[in-house]
C-alpha cells in the first residue's frame, strides 16, 4: 500500500500547486490591471501638464523673457537626469509628443474599463463621471470674448484639453497665444482638470481596495 498512498499524495501535491499557482496568477493579474489603470491615470494627467508647461515656455521665448533663465535651465539639466522639457529645443513639436503620449494612456484607461465591464464588473462606483456630463467648465470666445459655462464629464475635458494642446503643436508661433480662445480654455479649466481628475484616482482607488477586501 506505500505505493499507492505515495502516488495519492503526489497527485494531491500536484493538483494543490495548480490550483494555488491558477488562483495566485488570477489575483496578480487583477491587481496588475488595477495598478495600470492608477498608471494609466497618472501618465494622461502628467503628459497634459507637461504640454501645457511647454506652451507657456514657447510663449515665454517668443517674448524674449524665457533667455533671462536659460543658463540657470541648464544647471538643473545634469546628464544623469531624464530631460521631458528641453528649453533649447522646439517645444511646439515637443507638445506633439507629449499630446500623443496622453492621448495613448487615456485610451488605454478606456480599454481596460471596457474589459471590466465585459466581465461583468460594476464599474459605475468610478467610471461614472467618465462620461457623465456633470462638471461645470468655461467656454471662451462668446459675444465680445466673455467666458460662459457648461457642463462636461471627464472624458470630454480630457478630449478638449488634448485637443487644444494639439492644434498649438501644429503651429509655428504662439506669438500671441493670450488672446486665444483656446488657450483661454485651457488656463480657465486647468483647475477642474486636475480637482477631476485626482478624484478619478482616488475613486479607482477605492474600488481597488474594495476588491480586495472581496
Amino acid at each position: 500500500m506505500i505505493v499507492p498512498t505515495s502516488a495519492i499524495i503526489l497527485v494531491l501535491v500536484f493538483g494543490i500547486f495548480c490550483f494555488g499557482y491558477a488562483f495566485s496568477a488570477d489575483w496578480l493579474s487583477g491587481q496588475t490591471s488595477s495598478m495600470n489603470r492608477l498608471d494609466y491615470i497618472s501618465q494622461t494627467r502628467f503628459y497634459i501638464a507637461l504640454s501645457n508647461v511647454d506652451l507657456v515656455l514657447q510663449y515665454s521665448q517668443e517674448h524674449g523673457k524665457l533667455q533671462y533663465y536659460i543658463d540657470a535651465m541648464k544647471g538643473l539639466m545634469r546628464s544623469t537626469d531624464p530631460v521631458f522639457i528641453n528649453v533649447l529645443d522646439d517645444m511646439l513639436r515637443e507638445m506633439l509628443l507629449f499630446t500623443n503620449n496622453a492621448s495613448t494612456k487615456f485610451q488605454e484607461l478606456i480599454n481596460n474599463i471596457a474589459e471590466l465591464s465585459l466581465i461583468g464588473e460594476d464599474i459605475y462606483s468610478f467610471a461614472g463621471s467618465l462620461l457623465k456630463p456633470e462638471k461645470s467648465v468655461y467656454s471662451c470666445g462668446g459675444p465680445r470674448g466673455k467666458a460662459g459655462l457648461y457642463n462636461i464629464s471627464i472624458s470630454g475635458l480630457i478630449a478638449m484639453s488634448i485637443s487644444h494642446q494639439r492644434e498649438f503643436a501644429g503651429r509655428d508661433s504662439v506669438y500671441n497665444l493670450m488672446k486665444e480662445p483656446t488657450y483661454c480654455e485651457l488656463f480657465l479649466n486647468f483647475q477642474v482638470f486636475y480637482e477631476e481628475t485626482t478624484a478619478l484616482f482616488d475613486k479607482v482607488c477605492d474600488y481597488q481596495r474594495q476588491s480586495l477586501r472581496i
